[in-house]
This record gives C-alpha cells, structure tokens and sequence, in this order.
C-alpha cells in the first residue's frame, strides 16, 4: 500500500477529507501534517519593537520527523507538538466562537 503526506491548515478540513476519499479507492493512505506554527524565516518574529510570541513553535526538521513516524505507524493525522494537540483536542469541545475569541486575544498586539 502506498503512503502519502499532505501538509495542511486550519482551514483545509475538507480538502485533507477529499484528498483521502479519492486516494482510498486507489490504495493509497494519507497522513494530514498539522504542524501548528513552524520555526521559518516566513516568519515575522518582531512587531513594533517587540518580539511576536508564537506558543507551541516548533522546527521543520521535528514536524518532517514527526510525520513520517505517524505515516509508518498508518495514523490518518500527524499533530506535532502539546500545544497543538492541546488545541486539536479544544477545537472539537469548545464552540468554534470560544476558539476564535481566544485566538483573537493572542494576537491582539500584533493586530
């Protein structure tokens, strides 16, 4: 059976879903990365003066080995790092408005 890695976002739920529909029939297993936010120079780690918070950032190199381990052991998702599965766990308890307010409070110095 074949294995293939999709790096995705927030956003790309239904995308990820899809993708292992269409992949299913073919043999072919998926492993969705959520890698939450990843230490890169795309990053802008100052604002104003003051350094940007990122909670729960982590390297490239841990998310590529992180995922990998998880395609080997046939996991459908890949969520590297506490933090992010602490936030994985709250997205499916709390009321998306709740997750959005709480995510808006984080940012609020950087918007």
């Amino acid at each position: 059976m074949s294995k293939i890695a999709i790096v995705t976002g927030a956003t790309s739920g239904l995308g990820q879903a899809f993708t292992e529909e269409l992949l299913k029939d073919r043999g072919i297993t998926c492993t969705a990365v959520c890698p939450g936010w990843i230490d890169t120079d795309m990053l802008q780690k100052e604002y104003n003066g003051k350094p940007v918070r990122f909670p729960g950032i982590v390297s490239p190199e841990r998310v590529a080995a992180q995922a990998l381990k998880d395609s080997a052991k046939g996991r459908d998702m890949s969520v590297c790092g506490f933090f992010v599965k602490y936030e994985h766990f709250m997205s499916k308890i709390l009321p998306q408005k709740r997750i959005m307010k709480f995510w808006m409070n984080g940012i609020k110095d950087y918007v």
